[in-house]
Order: C-alpha cells, then sequence, then structure tokens
C-alpha cells in the first residue's frame, strides 16, 4: 500500500487550486480517489489558499477501509511557495505518514530557483541497501516539489517539458510528452482535456534492483491527464495512470 502511495506521489501532484497571481485571496478544495483494478485503496484531499502569488497546500491521505485489511495508513502534507509564470515553486514540503506501525517523516527546503536548500528524513534510511543510488548533490537545483510540480499556467507547455521532483530522498525525471484529447467529467469539473504520455526516470535516492522502479522505467503506459480552468489560469491534474507489478493504479479527481 506505502509504495503505491510513494509511486502516486512521484508522478501525479494531487492538487487543484492555483494558476497565476491573483490580487485576492482565492481558496479552493479538492478530492482524489486511487483505485487498482477498480477496487478504491486511497482517498486524498486538499485545500489550497493562495494570496498574489503567494500560495499554500495543506493534504491529507486516508487508505481505504480494504487497504486497512494489508496495513492503514494515514498522511499529511503541507507545500508552501510561490507562484512564477511557468510553475509553482515550493519554498518548502513536509509529509508525514504511518503505515501500519512505521512512519517516516520528510522536511524539505528549496529556494526560488528551486535549488534545495535543506534535505532531512526522520527516521534515516539506514543501513542503505547495497544497490542504493545516491543523489547527486549537484542534480538539486532547479527542481520541484511531488505536491505542486504538475501545475501549470495557461502560457505554458503542458506536455512538452520535463519535470524534476525532489521530495527529500529521491530524486526523479518525468518527461512529459502529448499523446491526444480526451474527455473528463466530475463533480465540479466538465470537457476536454490534454493527455501526455510520461516516462518516468530515476535519477537518485532509489534501489536499482527494485522491480518496481525497473517496471516504472519500462513502461509506456503511464499517463496523466490535465484540464484547463479559465478561473485559475492553470492546466491541473485530473487523473493519472500508474502501471505496477500488481495492476494499473488510477488516481482520478472526484472532487474539484
Amino acid at each position: 500500500m506505502l509504495k503505491i502511495l510513494n509511486v502516486t506521489s512521484m508522478v501525479f501532484a494531487l492538487v487543484l487550486g492555483a494558476g497565476s497571481a491573483q490580487a485576492e485571496t482565492f481558496k479552493a478544495t479538492s478530492e482524489y480517489k486511487v483505485r487498482v483494478h477498480g477496487f478504491p485503496i486511497a482517498k486524498i484531499n486538499f485545500s489550497t489558499e493562495i494570496n498574489g502569488d503567494d500560495y499554500t497546500i495543506i493534504g491529507k491521505i486516508k487508505s481505504s477501509a480494504l487497504a486497512d485489511i494489508v496495513g492503514k495508513t494515514r498522511g499529511d502534507t503541507k507545500v508552501v511557495g510561490k507562484i512564477s509564470p511557468t510553475h509553482l515553486q515550493a519554498k518548502s514540503y513536509q509529509i508525514n505518514y504511518t503505515t501500519g506501525k512505521k512512519s517516516r517523516a520528510f522536511d524539505v527546503e528549496y529556494d526560488l530557483k528551486g535549488n534545495v536548500v535543506k534535505a532531512q528524513m526522520v527516521p534515516p534510511r539506514n543501513p542503505l541497501p547495497a544497490d542504493w543510488v545516491g543523489v547527486n548533490k549537484k542534480d538539486l537545483a532547479a527542481v520541484v516539489d511531488p505536491i505542486s510540480s504538475l501545475i501549470f499556467p495557461l502560457n505554458s507547455p503542458v506536455c512538452s517539458r520535463t519535470v524534476s521532483i525532489f521530495d527529500g530522498e529521491s530524486l526523479i525525471d518525468l518527461q512529459l510528452a502529448h499523446k491526444g484529447h480526451r474527455r473528463f467529467k466530475t463533480k465540479g469539473f466538465k470537457g476536454k482535456v490534454v493527455a501526455c504520455k510520461v516516462k518516468f526516470m530515476p535519477k537518485g535516492g532509489y534501489r536499482s534492483n527494485h522491480r518496481s522502479v525497473k517496471y516504472l522505467q519500462n513502461s509506456n503506459d503511464m499517463e496523466v491527464w490535465f484540464g484547463k480552468s479559465e478561473a485559475l489560469q492553470a492546466y491541473v491534474p485530473v487523473m493519472a495512470k500508474i502501471p505496477t507489478k500488481i495492476g494499473m493504479v488510477q488516481v482520478r479527481a472526484s472532487r474539484l
């Protein structure tokens, strides 16, 4: 269960509620459901507040009753940052989660250019596995957080870009390419969306022999769909399809 949520958070920024800078304070809420083979395994709620070009995102993760049979997962996350013309740049990112009897917390700070100035994980991973690929510090520049990394202002490209994400331990690149248009409907949204093919490219903070990582690296079936919000002047993710060893994980907005 935890591995699925970790992959989901790295692939899909599960939030609605940010766009171009606005003079007034704006607040929004959203809800996403995570399913495997059609069965619900988790629900994620977000509340977002924008004040000028400052944004704050607070989220809560809760595994479903079905997934609790294997191991109950609960988590809280918070991102604070600035809105730029091309993307959202976090200044701080925190997440705390518990699955079963195990807990872990991440705390990352970035400057406004996306350079990592602090990264802490408690408890640390010790000892490191023999096949562990470390993070090269020179690569910790121009990176974004896992939560607000896939929200793009309308005047910037959606699919023709590579996003570098660092969560405090793992560093990955997501290479987005245009795949076409789809129709999408949920509570609070209905219309045409942009589908992007996603290539998963780990760069550090992972086990090179891990089967799930290899599976994602070799997959050509990963997608993220983006819907246009005219009011927010942004493209926001509405669904992600993530192939895993146990089946396709679907993260779908149930309320925007």
